[in-house]
């Protein structure tokens, strides 16, 4: 827009500067000779210039005028340069935004996969306490009817020898009657121990 508006500039200059000429040759008085470059003269700022200066001026103003035009095409090309650029950085953000995505998948499927680890380890491990307690049990049982079939005087030697906790367990699945019987040929103390077992027991 810059050249446009020098070029039309000058036209309208060098338009003014005929104008003046004309006006000036119009108004010369008769019997003067004026040589080729005073005819061609033209008045600029008061004073008359010639063809040959106006020419000059064309010429400095055309100079300009691609010089300009230059400009222009460097700009243009710069312009180029930074939107190819930029597309070139958008495609690679959206390479690096689908990297991410696949990032976040699997990601999300490695905790998902330490999820049912932890579950199945979760449930290995009830399975465990409830295959303990089982084999506990059916021990316990064994022992109650092995108990049972015994003497009292008898099952309360061997009681007294035994853990009190096992003890009161065998006293708790036992039928009550026995287990009486039983603890009452067993040490007073640690009869006294089981009773405070079993009656923690029956509480819950």
């Amino acid at each position: 827009m810059e050249y446009k508006r020098l070029f039309i500039f000058s036209i309208i200059f060098i338009t003014f500067m005929f104008s003046l000429s004309s006006i000036a040759k119009t108004e010369e008085p008769e019997g003067i000779e004026n040589d080729k470059e005073t005819t061609e003269s033209v008045v600029r700022n008061g004073r008359f210039v010639s063809t040959e200066s106006i020419q000059g001026i064309l010429d400095d103003i055309e100079n300009e005028k691609k010089k300009l035009e230059i400009e222009k095409r460097k700009i243009d090309e710069e312009k180029a340069k930074v939107e190819s650029l930029k597309d070139e950085i958008d495609t690679k953000l959206q390479k690096v935004a689908k990297y991410y995505e696949k990032i976040n998948e699997i990601l999300l499927a490695i905790e998902i996969k330490k999820e049912s680890k932890k579950e199945k380890a979760k449930k290995e491990e009830e399975l465990a306490i409830k295959k303990e307690e089982i084999e506990r049990i059916e021990k316990l049982t064994k022992l109650v009817r092995f108990h049972s079939r015994m003497k009292e005087k008898d099952s309360a030697k061997i009681i007294s020898n035994m853990d009190v906790k096992i003890a009161a367990d065998i006293f708790f699945l036992m039928k009550a009657q026995k287990a009486s019987k039983i603890l009452s040929y067993v040490d007073n103390e640690k009869a006294a121990e089981i009773c405070e077992i079993l009656a923690s027991k029956k509480k819950q």
